[in-house]
């Protein structure tokens, strides 16, 4: 019997690249804030990945052809522009926000420097941190106990939906160091200190509804920084630093 043989064209080398990067685009969208961009992104790219291809064909016997895949590669730019307007309307509104409070707040590098118990307003949500403390190892949960690899810094902190609608958290928080390196929440020890102490990307906030929880990260020793607020996870630009 023979095997059989499987032919690479462009065409197969292409949806797997550009598939893939879309569904990548389409979580970025989500990130800034597009929420129903960003799926129909993930979907149309899904569609263009031959994988899904050929399990739609197994699965429900119908088979999308080139021209297709052309269409729907014409929708995800279109859905992407869409995303990216959406984003800057909000960044727009956020930094006139920050403008109209930044005349008395002073200033590291053009970035607004805040103090602790603060009120901090960025897009749809209003921040305030109450203070950081430090551990060199977490362990309430039943998993037992994670040690630091540097020193755990715990950020308490205040966040509230200012909208009039229902928000998931996506901002993103982090430790900013002295010297300009950035450290991100660190996940392990998450598990070990207890989630319900902490805050989540998957919390959706109430309005008017402030929810007071810590974030745990995992730095150097001897650490001198401050705590970062960033609009999400995929934004460069920096909206505050905290100093505490």
């Amino acid at each position: 019997m023979s095997k059989e043989v499987r032919k690479i064209t462009a065409g197969l080398i292409f949806s797997w690249i550009f598939g893939i990067l879309f569904l990548f685009g389409g979580m970025g969208v989500i990130g800034q804030g597009s929420l129903f961009s960003g799926i129909v992104i993930m979907l149309c790219s899904a569609m263009i990945i031959p994988y899904f291809n050929k399990l739609a064909e197994e699965k429900f016997n119908f088979k999308i052809s080139g021209g297709i895949k052309f269409i729907l590669i014409i929708i995800i730019f279109i859905f992407m522009g869409i995303g990216i307007s959406n984003s800057e309307d909000l960044n727009s509104s956020s930094d006139i926000q920050q403008i109209g409070n930044s005349n008395s707040i002073p200033k590291e590098n053009g970035i607004l420097l805040y103090s602790l118990n603060e009120e901090i307003i960025i897009g749809d949500f209003k921040y305030i941190l109450h203070g950081v403390k430090s551990k060199t190892q977490v362990g309430e949960s039943i998993l037992g106990i994670e040690k630091a690899d540097g020193i755990f810094l715990i950020a308490d902190v205040t966040i509230e939906n200012i909208n009039n609608e229902p928000e998931y958290f996506q901002d993103n928080i982090f430790i900013v160091d002295s010297q300009g390196r950035e450290f991100e929440e660190d996940i392990d020890a998450k598990m070990y200190y207890g989630y319900d102490n902490l805050f989540s990307s998957l919390d959706k906030l109430q309005p008017g509804l402030p929810k007071r929880a810590e974030i745990i990260f995992d730095v150097p020793k001897d650490t001198e920084g401050k705590v970062g607020i960033k609009k999400s996870m995929w934004s460069s630009d920096f909206s505050a630093h905290i100093s505490w």
